[in-house]
């Protein structure tokens, strides 16, 4: 029960923390925040045919894709990135920056982040004790 109660936690507050970044930064800055679906038919994310979800932030041509995750490992590091190479294959567009955004991050997630020259935007007291 604890198990299903942190998982319906974590997915709530993704999306409250995605709701917020959408509102306040569309309201503020000339931002677009969209949420991008797409059906994987061949299955190169996940090696079957499945959904690809992400976050969109574009700006005058420019696209950042930022994940929001209660927490990332290593393996969520190197699907994001899978997911972003669909995204660029599948639109024809560049992403000009790849961020994650999380309270709780693998220090092996992190070291996969900054090989795929992904931005990690975490908790850093967690880090450092880990």
């Amino acid at each position: 029960r604890f198990g299903a109660l942190g998982a319906r936690w974590g997915i709530q507050t993704e999306t409250a923390f995605r709701n917020a970044i959408k509102g306040i930064l569309e309201e503020s800055f000339p931002v677009k925040v969209e949420r991008y679906l797409a059906k994987d038919e061949e299955g190169k994310v996940f090696g079957r045919p499945d959904q690809i979800e992400l976050d969109l932030i574009i700006k005058d041509g420019e696209t950042i894709v930022a994940e929001i995750k209660s927490s990332m490992s290593r393996a969520d590091v190197y699907i994001f990135d899978k997911k972003v190479k669909f995204y660029e294959e599948k639109e024809g567009k560049k992403v000009d920056r790849k961020i994650i955004i999380s309270p709780m991050v693998d220090p092996k997630a992190q070291e996969v982040a900054s090989k795929l020259g992904i931005e990690v935007y975490s908790y850093p007291e967690y880090i450092q004790e880990l």
